[in-house]
């Protein structure tokens, strides 16, 4: 019979030291609120709405990002394709344009 009173009791205990920790975590969550600006629910719903409207428009930003990143670095190897050519068309002609001057 004790060894189930105890059991209890610790049960019991455990469950009130859970809510501490909820409750702890809970007053930590609104003083942030608070102190980024929300002061009621309707204010957190409204907030929440908007940060889920913002995930389509960030993916969009990001697929964006990749392709532009893609282009750059095709335009980058076209850089040094060109830069190449001019370094050889320099070699081939660049005595013509030296004697001339």
């Amino acid at each position: 019979m004790w060894p189930m009173i105890i059991m209890i009791c610790v049960g019991c205990a455990l469950l009130i030291a859970g809510l501490v920790v909820v409750a702890i975590q809970a007053a930590r969550l609104v003083k942030a609120a608070r102190a980024s600006g929300i002061n009621s629910l309707d204010e957190a719903k409204d907030v929440a709405r908007r940060v889920q409207a913002l995930g389509p428009r960030i993916e969009e930003t990001s697929r964006r990002a990749k392709a532009t990143a893609e282009r750059l670095e095709s335009l980058s190897a076209a850089t040094g394709r060109l830069n190449y050519l001019y370094e050889q068309f320099d070699e081939t002609v660049g005595f013509i344009f030296r004697l001339k001057s």
